[in-house]
């Protein structure tokens, strides 16, 4: 009897986790939520800039747009943005997300100038929330990942000086 209340917790701990590790973007089904594809960026005259990149025009016509962004590795620079395209004194309540859409890790307004940003570092997925005051509201939406760090560690493993007999 213990066995089986034992493996009834650990297929309960493995499905809760399961559920954890499934939010925010696919667990809940009442949410519409638009991947944003990174695609390889190396400009040449800036290799400092070298990494993915999703920019996307979005005219949005909903109170609240869903968008999450993944395979993100916690040594990579994150930058988010939004501009507006264009009336200036509109503006859009922006937040991230990790692990529920409940929840903001970070959130903003865009500026005067119709502009948000944030630079952060996560790991695997995050979430990003737009909401507008008034609609129909354009604006341009960027999200830049910085390539990993190339860092060579020298070796751990000395000769040694001593001679074996």
């Amino acid at each position: 009897m213990k066995k089986i209340a034992l493996l009834a917790s650990a297929l309960g701990l493995l499905l809760h986790s399961a559920a954890l590790w499934a939010q925010p973007f696919t667990l809940d089904k009442k949410f519409k939520v638009t991947e944003l594809v990174l695609h390889k960026f190396s400009p040449p005259d800036e290799p400092k800039a070298s990494g993915r990149i999703s920019i996307a025009e979005v005219t949005q016509k909903d109170d609240t747009i869903y968008y999450f962004v993944k395979g993100v590795s916690i040594y990579s620079p994150v930058y988010v943005g939004v501009q507006f395209t264009g009336a200036k004194n509109e503006s859009v309540n922006v937040s991230l997300h990790k692990l529920s859409w409940k929840k903001a890790e970070r959130s903003g307004t865009t500026d005067a100038r119709g502009h948000w940003e944030e630079k952060f570092k996560t790991e695997n997925d995050f979430g990003l929330r737009v909401t507008a005051k008034s609609k129909p509201v354009t604006y341009s939406l960027m999200v830049w990942v910085g390539d990993s760090p190339k860092i060579e560690l020298p070796s751990v493993f000395k000769k040694s000086d001593v001679k074996r007999k």
